[in-house]
Parts: C-alpha cells; structure tokens; sequence
C-alpha cells in the first residue's frame, strides 16, 4: 500500500496560503461592479373605471390628475412649461419613450413629482431658472430644449416638428373614421343647434 505524500510543513502552510489568496482573488472578481445594474421602472396603476375623464381646466392640473391616476411611482418624470405647445408635443415623446408621466408646469408638478419618487426629471422646454428649485436637492434634473437633446437622452427617435396649427391638428383628427367605419363630423355645421 501507498503511503501519503507528506508534505513538509513549510510547504504545506505555503500551498493554502496560496489556495487562501487565490480564492479571495477569485471572490474578489466577483464584486457588486460585476452585476448588471439595476434597472428602474415606473409603478403604474389600473384606472378604477374603464373611461376615466380628467375634468381640470388648466393643463399643470390636468397631467397631475393624469399622472397620479396612471402611476403609483416613476423614477424619473417629464415637465414641460404651460403654453408652449411645441415642448408639451416633445416632452409627450419623451414621456412616451421613457415610459413616464408628463407634467406641465405649475403649481402642482413638483409635489407630484415628489409623490411619485422620482430622483431624475427630464425638463423640455423654457421652464425659467426657479421651476425646478422646490425639488429636493436630491433630484437630478437634466435640460433638453430641442429634439435632438430629447432624443440623445432618451435613445428614441425625434425629430423636429414643423410649426402647426392647432385647429389644423383636431380637424385631422375629427375626420377619421369613428369605430364602425363611419365618418361621423364632430364639428358643428351651419344652422346646427349648436350655433343657437
């Protein structure tokens, strides 16, 4: 029979130290850097009803109304000024491509921003020095005035939109097909009821 190769002991302490160091070397590759990082989604929520109306007459109340029936809590949020259309349109496909909600400034887009949680906001558009300076400081707010900045942040596709008219926009729309196939006019035409 084979007796067991004795190691001197020298040797022996020299070999698992060896093991020890290279385990901890092997461990040590294997840190925290090495995992995918986490990726951070909005919370939404179902509305209560299958047609929800959102009834506020001014649009920062309305997209807070918006938001807080369609989103428990977003990482991050799109705010966009009250009365340029222009910026509303782009921070709509920015909101769309992050899958956040679009606020539009006013008195109640930075509570609802806190509400939702959000550590980042994208700002599209002119919104003055102080419109984001109720946030808590904690909040990273990136600018993005024109397509090309909505674009580079957020890795969709936008392009620049030629100036419309608005009227010109709802007329389209008033002229598609309703459901069944049937175009139905949805302005009022001379001598209507509606023009009493």
């Amino acid at each position: 029979m084979l007796s067991p190769l004795r190691l001197p002991r020298s040797l022996r302490t020299s070999v698992s130290l060896l093991a020890a160091v290279g385990l901890v070397a092997v461990l040590g590759a294997c840190t925290a850097e090495d995992r995918a990082p986490e990726v951070l989604r909005p919370v939404t929520a179902a509305p209560d009803a299958p047609l929800t109306v959102v009834g506020q007459a001014d649009d920062s109340d309305a997209s807070v109304a918006m938001s807080a029936s369609l989103f428990r809590q977003a990482p991050v949020a799109v705010l966009a000024p009250a009365g340029d259309l222009a910026a509303q349109e782009l921070g709509a496909e920015a909101a769309v491509a992050l899958g956040a909600p679009l606020l539009v400034q006013g008195s109640g887009a930075e509570s609802e921003i806190q509400r939702l949680g959000s550590s980042g906001v994208l700002a599209v558009g002119d919104l003055g020095d102080d419109a984001t300076s109720a946030l808590p400081p904690s909040t990273t707010v990136v600018r993005a005035d024109h397509a090309a900045d909505v674009a580079r942040v957020t890795g969709a596709d936008v392009a620049d939109a030629p100036d419309q008219d608005p009227s010109a926009a709802v007329s389209r729309v008033s002229a598609l097909p309703a459901p069944d196939g049937d175009a139905s006019p949805t302005t009022p035409t001379a001598g209507s009821a509606d023009d009493a």
